[in-house]
């Protein structure tokens, strides 16, 4: 989303945090609204990062003749070790939050840091008895080799130059210990959104990539008589099945939510008649639940080898990530945290879980076995590429300049978007940029299907998706593509305003001579001439091509200028864009009204779906 959109949605929730510790500001004589802002920024971040309610006030070292850290706070890592967090954070106002952090400001945070990373801050030259406090447990911290992460936050972009990230790569050159992050405002709109629309719940927000990196417990059950809980399958990979009760499936995704369905090919769908088949078996028949249902397949970087002889075995297992069943996970948790206590025990004895976990090899083995381990609802070649590193980033650079959210699998994002969001799938990019870019729109009206299919497979994927694709590209292409689709539907309703008229003259032909009102209600010449433009419902692609020949003269920087326009409602690109339009529809009746009136076989639908058509077209317009 854009940064002005995004800082009005996190200055209403400072709003709720200054009004929250009023009585802190006056005590504290905070009373501007530039250092209310200011505070109250750094207490949300401080709230995002997990920070408890209880310690919060304790970790703000922020002082009006000490700037040398905002916060110092510390925060469990996934191998449950404590790591301290020095914040410094700079809120501005929104005319600002477009810009990028001046080098004056950006080198004298990284000054700062420097010297308390160094142990240089004299702790008897200042009056700051917060910083004091915390500097001095910060200091016993690194006496025993703890890590120190520094953190640089602003609402304002951070783009290095190259003398910047060899300074940043100098100061993080042992990042055992030491750690320089930074949060500017692409990449809080990225958390935030990760956080409150695809409902990703990890341990720790400011460690990336946002899933599960702790070692996991879990409990297998034993279904015979010998107790034994787990089979081990040592080679080619390690890997381990045994059987769990739905506590603890309730349990992971309660901790976890979605974070632990990001190497899936898609989330849980919310409305799936799979779903109630699961949560009637659930009710009606526990008992046959396990021969209803296959196995969750999970894999993990590490695994702890258990003691398969124990009676008590456990399985402990780091970077868990479900990569199937996450259908039938989501609806046993959703039906579990509906029941009481005594129902829960009762499932818990009657319903049994396979479990199969792996120790993955690596993304390639990973990419494989998610391919053929999903079936639940209609799995698309879509689903697949959902991972891809060329979709991430189209979606990052969605997120980062626009109000667009490129949606790269069903069901990603699962609270509903804010209502001046447009959440568009990237199927439908891929189309636009089929008929705009690669000038193929009877590809893109008619062979859909081959999208998400590589080029090995007949299909189109690598030359839609590569590391040359723009965001830029499938925005503009989008953009006009909206154009003509609004277009259509001014025509749709003028069209069937006509055939109303007409359908009325011919249910009272019979009687016209005594209804003159309804004679007098015949369409105009002018207005039969406009059903002759019903080839727009079939060409909306075969449009969008040849608007492509029109802007090409222009420039690249004319159609990028064009599409944000667009999308602002200027009156004047509007106006250029219908010229265009207009331009062409008239050229396009023309040609196309002969060939039909004097082919019986020619069909629109047809015509639109073939290769003819584009290189017809194409001649038309001398593309």
């Amino acid at each position: 989303m854009k940064n002005k959109f995004f800082y009005k949605m996190i200055d209403s929730e400072l709003h709720f945090i200054i009004e929250q510790y009023n009585a802190y500001l006056v005590q504290n004589n905070i009373n501007t609204d530039e250092r209310k802002k200011s505070f109250a920024f750094n207490i949300w971040f401080l709230k995002k990062a997990g920070v408890l309610d209880g310690d919060i006030l304790s970790s703000i070292t922020e002082w009006s003749w000490d700037n040398s850290a905002d916060s110092i706070f510390t925060l469990e890592n996934y191998d449950w070790k404590t790591e301290f967090y020095i914040l410094q954070s700079k809120w501005n106002t929104i005319q600002r939050c477009e810009e990028n952090i001046d080098a004056k400001t950006f080198n004298w945070i990284i000054t700062e840091f420097n010297e308390i990373k160094q142990s240089k801050k004299d702790l008897f030259d200042t009056r700051n008895e917060s910083f004091r406090l915390k500097y001095q447990q910060l200091l016993n911290h690194v006496r025993i080799w703890g890590k120190i992460n520094f953190i640089i936050l602003t609402f304002k972009n951070i783009d290095l130059d190259t003398k910047d990230k060899k300074r940043i790569d100098l100061f993080n050159q042992d990042k055992d210990f030491v750690e320089l992050l930074i949060f500017d405002i692409n990449k809080l709109k990225i958390d935030y959104i990760d956080e409150q629309y695809k409902w990703f719940k990890v341990k720790n927000p400011l460690i990336s990539p946002r899933k599960p990196q702790e070692y996991i417990e879990l409990n297998p059950v034993s279904l015979n008589e010998w107790n034994h809980k787990i089979i081990k399958f040592p080679t080619p990979y390690e890997s381990y099945m045994f059987f769990i009760k739905p506590k603890e499936i309730y349990d992971l995704f309660k901790k976890y939510e979605y974070s632990i369905f990001q190497d899936n090919i898609r989330n849980p769908l919310e409305q799936s008649g799979f779903n109630k088949k699961i949560a009637d078996t659930l009710k009606d028949e526990p008992q046959n639940f396990w021969y209803y249902n296959n196995w969750i397949t999970w894999i993990a970087k590490r695994i702890e080898k258990p003691n398969l002889e124990s009676p008590d075995v456990t399985i402990k297992i780091k970077w868990l990530q479900i990569i199937n069943w996450a259908q039938t996970f989501k609806t046993i948790s959703d039906y579990y945290s509906n029941l009481t206590s005594s129902d829960r025990d009762i499932l818990d004895d009657n319903v049994k879980i396979t479990f199969r976990i792996i120790n993955s090899p690596g993304d390639i083995f990973d990419k494989n076995i998610t391919k053929y381990t999903n079936s639940q609802n209609t799995v698309t070649p879509r689903d697949f590429y959902s991972n891809d590193i060329e979709q991430q980033r189209l979606q990052k650079d969605f997120f980062k300049y626009t109000n667009i959210w490129y949606e790269t699998r069903r069901g990603e994002f699962t609270k509903r978007t804010p209502e001046w969001i447009y959440k568009i799938e990237n199927t439908f990019f891929a189309q636009v940029y089929l008929a705009f870019y690669l000038q193929s729109p009877e590809k893109a009206k008619s062979q859909v299907g081959k999208i998400f299919f590589s080029k090995t497979d007949n299909g189109f994927y690598e030359d839609i998706f590569n590391k040359d694709t723009k965001y830029t590209d499938l925005f503009i292409a989008c953009s006009i593509y909206e154009f003509i689709s609004g277009k259509e539907r001014e025509y749709k309703k003028k069209y069937n305003h006509i055939i109303k008229k007409l359908k009325k003259i011919e249910w009272y032909e019979d009687v016209i001579d005594l209804m003159p009102e309804v004679w007098n209600s015949w369409p105009s010449q002018d207005e039969i001439m406009e059903l002759d433009k019903a080839f727009v419902f079939h060409s909306s692609y075969h449009i969008l091509m040849i608007y492509k020949s029109f802007l090409d003269v222009k420039g690249g920087d004319y159609w990028w200028k064009l599409a944000q326009w667009y999308w602002g409602d200027d009156k004047k690109m509007l106006a250029e864009l219908d010229k265009i339009y207009d331009e062409i529809i008239s050229r396009m009746k023309d040609y196309l009204i002969p060939e039909k009136y004097e082919n019986p076989w020619f069909t629109l639908t047809k015509y639109f779906k073939s290769l003819e058509s584009t290189k017809e077209l194409k001649e038309l317009f001398w593309m």
